[in-house]
């Protein structure tokens, strides 16, 4: 799905946010007392710049697997051409090839679990009517991926109020964009869908910003506030689809508040990081 540049005003009129996806940047402004006109071009943080603050242990692991699908693509070249057959000009291409495997890998796999997500999308998008039902894929893992979506919704019944808005922390100054809004099982919720090999640890803390943004936004209006974080993780291999309802399941590991906390903590790396100090590269 091509995600269009898009505006939103938050806070009962008083500010806009811009998002330009081609550049992933957003803006905001602020309305004139004098003149009503939208002035200022302030950029804050996004949610996903703050939390790639923490790296996790994602990079080590993803640098050894990238290293494995090369070690494999460079075996499997030197076995097409064969050893007696092996010379200059056929090992460099192997070694070209075997260089990107990683990217051809990543390539195949997020395409059933991209579907998926832009179903899922359209899907919520329809029930807020906001545009036609999509049709099913004809891709088999796709459908029991949707299927499965489905079979979520059919257990919990979520009343959707939102989908993909633009959200703005005037506390903290950080933006975002949010997947999902709906009341599940009783509750506002705060939903992401995410399409990655595994749920990783960073996406609490994203959603604990989602979530402090939606409430900062929602209390100043008098409107209900959001209790809970639910991930909606689509595999980009097979398109299994796997719910994990954060403030539910992990409550004896982790809080809201705690995963806020360190949100906020690499909201204060990232202003750190970004200053220009003489003599730090």
């Amino acid at each position: 799905m091509t995600i269009q540049r898009k505006s939103s005003i938050l806070y009962d009129g008083t500010i806009k946010v811009n998002f330009n996806p081609d550049r992933h940047m957003y803006q905001v402004q602020y309305q004139s007392e004098h003149s009503g006109e939208w002035v200022g071009k302030h950029r804050p943080p996004s949610a996903t710049g703050i939390t790639g603050m923490a790296d996790d242990g994602k990079s080590r692991a993803l640098m050894i697997w990238a290293t494995g699908l090369q070690c494999d693509a460079t075996r499997d070249g030197i076995m097409q051409v064969g050893f007696d057959a092996l010379d200059e000009v056929s090992l460099e291409r192997i070694l070209k090839k075997a260089r990107w495997a990683h990217k051809d890998f990543t390539a195949d796999a997020a395409s059933v679990g991209t579907i998926v997500h832009d179903w899922a999308e359209l899907h919520i998008q329809h029930g807020l009517g906001l545009g036609p039902e999509p049709a099913m894929p004809r891709n088999e893992e796709a459908v029991s991926g949707i299927n499965a979506f489905l079979k979520w919704e059919e257990d919990h019944k979520p009343v959707y109020v939102a989908a993909e808005q633009l959200v703005y922390s005037i506390e903290h100054d950080y933006v975002g964009t949010y997947d999902i809004l709906a009341y599940v099982d009783g509750d506002l919720a705060v939903v992401d869908l995410k399409t990655s090999k595994s749920v990783r640890q960073e996406y609490h803390l994203q959603l604990a910003g989602y979530m402090h943004a939606v409430n900062e936004e929602r209390l100043m209006l008098g409107q209900d506030l959001a209790k809970q974080r639910i991930v909606l993780h689509l595999s980009k291999i097979g398109g299994h689809f796997e719910p994990h309802h954060i403030d539910r399941e992990h409550k004896k590991f982790t809080t809201y508040e705690d995963d806020l906390a360190e949100f906020l903590r690499l909201r204060g790396s990232w202003e750190y990081f970004k200053k220009k100090v003489p003599g730090r590269a």
